[in-house]
């Protein structure tokens, strides 16, 4: 019985081919258009938390506990060879970085101004993991071996009167809490296009900064642990607690991202909430689209449906019929959306849209260095939650329908 009446029901789809098409397209539209909203929203979410983490303190930091509330150089972690490398064996963790990070203040001749001094092992920095290093618009990294070269930002350069080859000096407290001082040569300039780290961040060789501050060749402010968009979740929290247990840094504290950056975190939040809004606000016009034709359908085979209850079909069967062909309508949409999602979505995922002309240069004084290229990453999970709402939604538009014609009085829907 259940057979027959599907066949039925996906031979009363093909009775009207306008209808249903109308209907597939419009399920189609929203298929597509859900796919590329998440899909560019992700990529989005995707390069503002890795420019925050490369930024500094990467997606997993390691540090001593109240670090991140209170930065200073008397808060500092031991680390040797060993652990960089175990860590580094971590499934999704992809590079470490032993960094020093101090507040100072930083001058010349001509100008002085707040900065945070940011010490690097040339061995662990890449244009992958350190957004200065991706961004440096003249002069060279800092080289391994070379102990008193610096990056600054352009905005610092400016103000400082400093160009390739220029000595800046700057002022810090130590680990005991002594002022200290050291000159160094400014070896490159980078323009991020972040007014904050532009304006406020220097990069230093880590073992001139640890000499300076007092620490130890083995001892660093933090340990900066980067991964691809797709590994990034709080499973990597406890799998680097789970590998650091036992080590030099046992004791250490383990944050996310989302704890080392909480303004990021918070604009992601509130931008997911209203995306989401977005998106079942579309999701009701598209199950009304399809809760009108299906109407339509409903009033133009009440005779039909009247002729089926008297012959003795079950209401129950009635439901079942028009239902399947509300979720044949929803595959149908959902197979076309799909179809026309799938070059837009490798045209974003692979070049991107390049919306630099459009907005401008940033000015907002953010640490983060928004990129303005769009770009598109949809999980496998996403895309099943697509499918999966798209069907639902197709399944529920067609319920009152359905419902509708069960129970309709036979002898009065034959007459009519």
């Amino acid at each position: 019985m259940i057979a027959e009446i599907i066949r039925i029901g996906t031979r009363n789809i093909r009775r009207n081919p306008r209808r249903t098409l109308t209907t597939a397209l419009s399920v189609a539209m929203g298929a597509c258009v859900a796919m590329v909203l998440i899909g560019t929203r992700q990529s989005t979410y995707d390069r503002l938390i890795a420019s925050a983490a490369m930024s500094g303190y990467g997606i997993v930091n390691v540090s001593q506990p109240g670090y991140l509330a209170d930065p200073t150089p008397t808060s500092r972690i031991h680390f040797d060879d060993k652990t960089l490398k175990s860590l580094k064996q971590i499934r999704g963790i992809q590079e470490v970085s032993p960094r020093v990070s101090a507040a100072a203040v930083v001058y010349t001749a001509k100008n002085s101004t707040g900065a945070r001094l940011l010490g690097v092992d040339p061995r662990f920095e890449t244009a992958t993991n350190n957004l200065m290093i991706s961004a440096i618009s003249s002069g060279v990294k800092i080289q391994q071996g070379v102990s008193d070269d610096c990056l600054v930002g352009s905005a610092l350069a400016n103000q400082l009167g400093l160009k390739i080859g220029h000595k800046m000096v700057f002022t810090t407290t130590d680990a005991q809490g002594q002022i200290v001082s050291n000159i160094v040569h400014v070896g490159g300039i980078f323009h991020t296009g972040s007014p904050e780290l532009d304006g406020h961040v220097a990069i230093l060789p880590i073992t001139l900064l640890q000499k300076t501050l007092g620490y130890e060749p083995s001892e660093a402010s933090f340990l900066a642990l980067y991964s691809s968009p797709e590994t990034v979740s709080k499973d990597l929290v406890t799998a680097v607690k789970k590998k650091i247990s036992g080590s030099v840094v046992a004791k250490a504290h383990v944050a996310f991202w989302r704890e080392s950056f909480p303004e990021v975190a918070q604009t992601i939040d509130i931008d997911a909430t209203l995306n989401t809004m977005l998106l079942i606000f579309a999701a009701v016009i598209i199950s009304t689209g399809i809760l009108n034709a299906m109407m339509l359908n409903i009033i133009e085979r009440r005779r039909e449906f009247g002729i089926m209850l008297a012959t003795g079909m079950s209401p129950g069967n009635i439901i079942f019929m028009v239902a399947w062909e509300g979720f044949i309508l929803g595959l149908i949409g959902l197979v076309i959306g799909a179809i026309a999602a799938t070059p837009i979505y490798y045209y974003l995922h692979n070049v991107g849209l390049d919306l630099s002309a459009f907005i401008g240069e940033q000015r907002d004084k953010t640490v983060v260095a928004m990129d303005q290229v769009v770009g598109c990453r949809l999980s496998v999970k996403q895309a099943i939650s697509v499918a999966s709402g798209l069907m639902i939604m197709s399944l529920v538009a067609g319920l009152y329908p359905a419902c509708k014609a069960a129970f309709t009085v036979p002898i009065k829907a034959i007459r009519s």
